[in-house]
């Protein structure tokens, strides 16, 4: 039965993505670093992004002054010699920090694609010698090209509702709600492009041009499986982070009521002992959890895209259809 076979196959996916992102602790490290750069095919990030547009928050920073704003105006108060050394070491700070983001990306997608064979764990060393420049030079492109595609539709979704709202009315909802309807699609087919993208540059090792080529193919013959799996997703790192979340603030409990026992029997460096493991503690935690569920991110586009290149999917919906027709 279509539906099933369907069913069947997602299970599959996202089941062995979870089995592949908690045996491979090794590989937690590496998703945290890799979750610096913007692509890789997030539709929570996409979602996340348009949100701000509903509430107002992407106008609000266009139409008042941010943090950043503040920050670059104090910069100008710096003389010049100053403000050439801030700038070059905010510069080379995030030169190397999106250059170990995209390293990261580039062997998390090969960590886990090699999971199979190596079950239980993978050495930092046979990891670290996948790393290739010449995919990182590719890698950052087609992050840039995502990042800048994704900005471009947020703010001119943001520019048309700042229009509408200044001729307010009572359809202005009804306004919020369509840019919503329509910029969503458009984000997450940037970002499903850009996430298979990535994976055909690290395991086809297809240039930059071809590997994008070869992606927007696959979206095209399988937007509909690559949407539904996004959208399951989506539920998944909802869930992945409220159990973080919650997590977190369960390790906070005891350590708060140390925190304030200490304070209140005036023992100075207790409570500063236990403000310091407590706040490295739950960075750890934190980390980790960041790790796993990007880890756990990566491992389903790796096996959807195994998926649909060696035996194709069907999608749940087209599943469901069919059998309707059937009937």
């Amino acid at each position: 039965m279509p539906i099933r076979k369907s069913a069947a196959s997602y299970k599959k996916i996202f089941k062995t993505s979870w089995q592949t992102a908690w045996n491979h602790k090794e590989l937690w490290l590496i998703g945290a670093i890799a979750s610096i750069p913007l692509s890789g095919g997030s539709i929570f990030h996409a979602i996340i992004s348009q949100l701000s547009i509903i509430n107002g928050g992407t106008i609000s920073n266009i139409a008042n002054q941010n943090w950043t704003t503040i920050y670059l105006q104090n910069l100008s108060t710096l003389q010049t010699s100053n403000l050439i050394i801030t700038l070059s070491a905010i510069t080379i700070l995030a030169i190397v920090i999106a250059g170990a983001g995209i390293a990261a990306q580039q062997l998390l997608i090969t960590g886990v694609a090699r999971a199979k064979k190596h079950p239980t764990k993978t050495s930092f060393q046979k990891i670290l010698s996948n790393l290739k420049h010449i995919h990182v030079i590719r890698m950052l492109t087609i992050n840039i090209l995502t990042y800048l595609l994704t900005t471009i539709t947020t703010l001119g979704a943001a520019l048309i509702t700042i229009y509408f709202i200044s001729t307010t009315s009572a359809a202005t909802s009804l306004i919020y709600t369509a840019i919503f309807a329509t910029s969503i699609p458009i984000l997450i087919t940037i970002n499903l492009i850009g996430a298979l993208s990535l994976i055909t540059v690290v395991l086809k090792e297809k240039p930059l041009t071809t590997a994008i080529k070869h992606a927007t193919n696959l979206f095209k013959s399988h937007w509909v499986a690559c949407t539904e799996t996004g959208l399951f997703l989506l539920v998944a790192n909802i869930i992945l982070f409220l159990a973080l979340a919650l997590i977190i603030a369960l390790l906070a409990l005891p350590s708060a009521a140390a925190f304030f026992a200490a304070l209140h029997a005036n023992i100075w460096p207790a409570s500063v002992a236990v403000g310091i493991l407590s706040t490295f503690a739950g960075a750890l935690v934190y980390l980790a959890g960041i790790g796993l569920i990007t880890s756990y991110n990566y491992a389903v586009w790796v096996n959807l895209y195994k998926r649909i290149n060696q035996y194709g999917i069907t999608a749940g919906t087209q599943a469901v259809l069919k059998w309707l027709t059937r009937k």
